[in-house]
């Protein structure tokens, strides 16, 4: 810390008398530093708007005629049939499931100790896959690479191809064995529902040397099945458990057999969803305009703010969705249960949407439209980067208040020039002070 010897001669606090000078001539700092601190609140507001409003923009374009395919299905017993929908017709189905769905399946009947030492051939010999529908895939052992694990993993390369996929199975300690599965559910193309396994004459593995006993020799096996099931009182045959063509815009799942057992499925439009989504566009209005409410009361930094109550008006007028035809109104969000309150906020009566969706969901998809489209048109046109109305009011208070710095800075240095001068005057004062007191102690000494 510099030292001080103000005032040691006149008696002056000079050090705060120049204080008091430049706090003075500083004010104008103190000013703009007060409209920086008021933009930056006002910005701040600002990006929560924007935040918000990209928000809703988001959620009402979810909300359109499209959304109304959602349906809601519900099953008697999920745990043995479920069932999802889209677009499907609303309807009751009753199912019976006598039979799922497998995938075929083959045991090795020779066991091996090592799956990583015992070997099943030598390099060179070839090992072949026969798939459900009878197609072959040829699983040559390599140079190294010829024991039990070696041709799990060899078979398992090929089985996007093959059909075929292999594992390898401890039955009983110490004992290993290869088991293949089929990589879907049904019954084959030609009806068999077997996968089989043969290698050169003697192979190591112990199974079939030819294809006509490549499912029986020296392996157990399990046949593919289809599912079966009735639908409605129609007996219906499928390759998989899951079924998308039986029902249009319905998949159904079936998870347990049990033909004494019927199960109902009943698909209906999914109204909770449209009214979940319905009231997130409301609660996102009112997040946004909720940030600009607290801002704009008496005192607040958009008080008075014309702008930014034309942009909330005309957001309200964008969500109404009002449908006209031959010049009548047939319909707004006024009649899906959407209110402005009181406070400006929005809310919404769900029974009352409810009853929309139940007596005109045609009418109720194009009143979802308009304001789908008007609304995210006019958000888009607040928030986008480049053009946006309320990133442009991001950017002027960014210019503004860089302008602000560079007049601020400029005080200051003129600031700091007028102390170094203030204090330069004031040592001249004091030395000369000094010296004048000097002159008279000396002249006082003659007498």
């Amino acid at each position: 810390m510099a030292m001080s010897f103000a005032g040691i001669s006149t008696g002056i606090p000079t050090d705060q008398l120049i204080q008091s000078i430049l706090q003075q001539e500083g004010a104008p700092i103190n000013r703009l530093q007060a409209r920086q601190t008021a933009n930056n609140q006002k910005k701040t507001v600002l990006q929560s708007i924007r935040t918000a409003l990209t928000g809703l923009a988001t959620s009402i374009s979810s909300l359109n005629s499209a959304s109304l395919s959602a349906r809601a299905v519900t099953s008697s017993d999920a745990a043995s049939v479920s069932a999802t929908a889209k677009g499907a017709a609303s309807g009751s189905y009753d199912i019976s499931v006598s039979q799922l769905a497998t995938k075929a399946r083959l045991e090795t009947g020779k066991s091996f100790g090592s799956p990583a030492d015992d070997p099943v051939g030598s390099a060179g010999d070839v090992y072949t896959i026969v798939n459900k529908d009878g197609v072959k895939t040829e699983i040559a052992l390599q140079d190294g690479k010829t024991s039990l694990a070696d041709l799990n993993d060899a078979i398992n390369a090929e089985s996007a191809e093959s059909g075929v996929s292999s594992t390898i199975v401890q039955t009983t300690p110490g004992n290993y064995r290869l088991v293949l599965s089929s990589t879907d559910t049904g019954e084959g193309k030609n009806g068999g529902g077997n996968i089989g396994i043969f290698g050169g004459a003697s192979n190591a593995l112990g199974v079939a040397d030819n294809e006509d006993d490549a499912s029986s020799y020296g392996v157990a096996t399990t046949a593919a099945q289809n599912a079966k099931f009735t639908l409605n009182g129609v007996e219906i045959e499928r390759s998989s458990n899951t079924i998308t063509d039986a029902v249009d815009g319905v998949t159904l799942t079936l998870n347990k057999a049990d033909s004494s057992k019927t199960i109902n499925l009943n698909v209906s439009l999914d109204k909770d969803s449209i009214v979940k989504a319905y009231q997130d566009v409301v609660s996102k209005f009112n997040s946004a305009y909720q940030a600009y409410k607290n801002a704009s009361g008496k005192g607040g930094i958009f008080a008075g703010d014309l702008s930014m109550q034309s942009i909330f008006s005309q957001l309200r007028s964008s969500l109404t969705g009002v449908i006209e035809e031959g010049g009548n109104i047939q319909g707004s969000s006024a009649t899906l249960g959407l209110k402005t309150e009181r406070d400006g906020t929005l809310s919404l009566d769900t029974k009352k949407l409810e009853e929309a969706l139940k007596e005109n969901p045609d009418l109720v998809g194009r009143i979802f439209d308009k304001a789908s489209s008007t609304t995210k048109t006019f958000v888009d046109s607040l928030t986008a980067s480049t053009g946006g109305t309320i990133t442009a009011f991001i950017n002027g208070i960014d210019n503004t208040n860089s302008n602000l710095s560079k007049q601020i800075d400029t005080i200051q240095t003129r600031l700091d020039r007028r102390k170094e001068l203030l204090t330069a005057q004031f040592a001249r004062l004091e030395s000369l002070v000094g010296q004048l007191q000097a002159a008279g102690q000396s002249l006082s000494g003659l007498y």
